[in-house]
């Protein structure tokens, strides 16, 4: 279940009035995703996505999001297109909410990738890798190695339902990883949530 934030059809035209995008026709609630509320829209025969960032995302990482996607799109990459508003921004407000509209990618997700899916993803992976190696924009993975602890701390009493000495192994891990995490890695734009729920494919080919 993805719908955490309920619009009503009159938020939504009143979301709408904020652009110039034109009038909707019909819209729908998106179940698939665990951390935004997404909307699927119909606005003059055309297809958009409006997703409500909800508590996991940081409003001030928002504008990185927007960026990247402007950019990667400019430079002949497929990913969704922020749609700028009357103000000319790509990030609007709805009550206490920040959204987004962008683009609509065709396709749809594949519950099990074969080797050759495996691949075109890959390659298309780099590529982004490739594209984003000179941009300027940036943001801290708040999912790398200096979160770990805190995941573990969250979970450490129910860990011994499991094993009695399960909480015992991770620790002695997580500190050795800490440890000896590497200082000098190659920094990088890349997609930490790649999961085959948000790959799209279109005709058995990457979309």
């Amino acid at each position: 279940m993805a719908v955490y934030t309920k619009f009503s059809k009159d938020d939504i035209k009143s979301i709408l009035s904020n652009y110039l995008i034109g009038d909707l026709e019909s819209y729908e609630g998106i179940q698939e995703g665990i951390e935004n509320t997404n909307y699927f829209l119909l606005v003059n025969q055309k297809k958009y996505i409006l997703t409500i960032y909800e508590k996991r995302v940081k409003e001030e990482d928002l504008p990185f999001f927007s960026k990247l996607m402007g950019a990667l799109n400019k430079l002949g990459f497929k990913c969704p297109v922020p749609i700028l508003n009357k103000r000319n921004e790509a990030i609007s407000k709805f009550g206490n909410k920040k959204l987004m509209i962008v683009s609509f990618i065709e396709g749809k997700a594949k519950d099990v990738l074969s080797p050759e899916d495996c691949k075109s993803v890959g390659r298309e992976a780099a590529r982004m890798h490739e594209i984003t190696k000179n941009f300027k924009i940036k943001r801290q993975n708040d999912l790398s190695v200096y979160s770990w602890r805190k995941i573990f701390n969250s979970v450490k009493d129910k860990c011994n339902h499991i094993h009695k000495d399960l909480p015992k192994l991770i620790e002695s891990n997580l500190v050795d990883v800490e440890k000896n995490w590497p200082k000098n890695l190659p920094k990088g734009i890349i997609h930490a949530d790649l999961f085959n729920d948000n790959i799209f494919f279109k005709q058995n080919k990457f979309s």
